[in-house]
């Protein structure tokens, strides 16, 4: 029993619980569920559906249902009871569409088989991103280079795919796993010390050198039709609504995003993976971008850079923002070179360009021709933001 409201005017009564993980719908969530609102006394059935696969803002959930949704794990199996007080204030429309008798609690069963998450990227239900596979570990870094898949249909019109096919797809899963698996040892490896041990005996570390090399050697080494494309966030060359949503895709994710905002996918430096010729102008366009997030790297964090990295990346950096500020053609070019010189800033303002973390040799030439290379950048920066 589970008091929703906190006043006993929505209570949920649990027939079958769930061992599936904690997610739970909520907002726009797309649910796939068995449904059925009813009261009792005698029992009359308002609304019952079978397999119904629905955004939970559906008014036909009714708010009592899609409170209930809300507190509901894969699988499980609920009954919410609503007393009339709080369905007269919150389904105020149901009551008077299916004639709902004002007198008697409210019955909402729902068994939840799925759900898919839906975000509503630019709040206006023009541009719907659905979570199709759920990924793993943690989202890229602003430095990151992403391995990505995808797919653009415009129109109904394939115009772009690298996806893998569904046989290459179960291949790549299980390299993925035995990858991890190896991984997981290689750090096991990390940990243990370098021991003596008597001729014969095998160590333990032996024993996992042993193992990381069998499973490389199982390891399918398959080469797929459609290789992934690398991007490099920061150099905007992905249109800003895929970037944007890649920046915040776990590894392994794939998404897929609808959308009719044909200047969010034909932005940036991307003309390479996007022609604007592909849309039309004298009507809406039906765009829809399945994204894979193969893989990405976790770059060091600039503080812990050795001074000539340093002064490596905040020359990429510059780079970067010298074309943003020249590229005229661009919305809010202007805007976005401004970021990022500030983001060269802010490396000197908050002291990661001075600090020596590898405790490198102050005092070596390289050391202080590259320290003189890395601090002339700061004031034409500067200077570029104040411009």
């Amino acid at each position: 029993r589970d008091d929703i409201s906190n006043d006993n005017q929505l209570v949920k009564f649990v027939e079958k619980r769930s061992k599936e993980p904690m997610d739970k719908p909520n907002g726009i969530d797309e649910v796939f569920m068995n449904i059925k609102v009813y009261q009792e006394e005698p029992n009359t059935i308002f609304y019952e559906k079978t397999d119904l696969r629905v955004l939970m803002d559906n008014p036909d959930i009714t708010v009592c249902g899609r409170k209930v949704i809300e507190t509901m794990r894969v699988g499980e199996i609920a009954e919410g009871v609503a007393k009339p007080s709080y369905f007269l204030e919150h389904d105020k429309d149901i009551v008077e569409r299916w004639e709902i008798n004002q007198y008697k609690d409210l019955h909402v069963r729902i068994e939840l088989k799925d759900f898919v998450t839906i975000i509503d990227w630019y709040d206006d239900r023009k541009t719907l991103r659905r979570c199709l596979k759920r990924g793993y570990k943690r989202v890229p870094f602003y430095e990151s280079t992403t391995m990505l898949r995808m797919k653009m249909d415009v129109n109904g019109e394939t115009k772009f795919d690298n996806m893998l096919s569904v046989d290459e797809f179960n291949i790549f899963q299980v390299n993925k796993r035995e990858q991890r698996e190896i991984d997981k040892l290689k750090k096991q490896l990390e940990t243990l010390k370098i021991e003596e041990v008597e001729d014969g005996i095998e160590s333990e570390r032996d024993r996992i050198l042993k193992e990381i090399k069998e499973k490389e050697d199982e390891k399918e080494n398959i080469k797929f039709t459609h290789e992934p494309i690398p991007y490099l966030l920061y150099e905007y060359t992905l249109p800003s609504l895929i970037g944007k949503i890649a920046k915040t895709m776990y590894m392994d994710e794939i998404s897929q995003v609808k959308t009719n905002r044909v200047e969010k996918v034909t932005n940036n430096f991307s003309d390479d993976l996007v022609n604007k010729e592909w849309f039309k102008t004298d009507e809406e366009n039906e765009i829809e971008i399945t994204i894979h997030m193969e893989d990405f790297d976790h770059p060091e964090a600039f503080f812990k850079l050795p001074v000539k990295q340093k002064v490596e990346r905040l020359l990429e950096f510059k780079r970067i923002a010298t074309n943003l500020f020249k590229s005229n053609h661009l919305k809010n070019n202007i805007k976005k070179a401004c970021k990022m010189y500030q983001k060269i800033n802010g490396y000197f303002n908050f002291g990661d360009a001075n600090n020596n973390f590898l405790k490198e040799d102050e005092e070596s030439e390289e050391y202080k021709k590259y320290y003189k290379e890395l601090w002339a950048l700061k004031e034409p920066c500067f200077m570029n933001v104040a411009v």
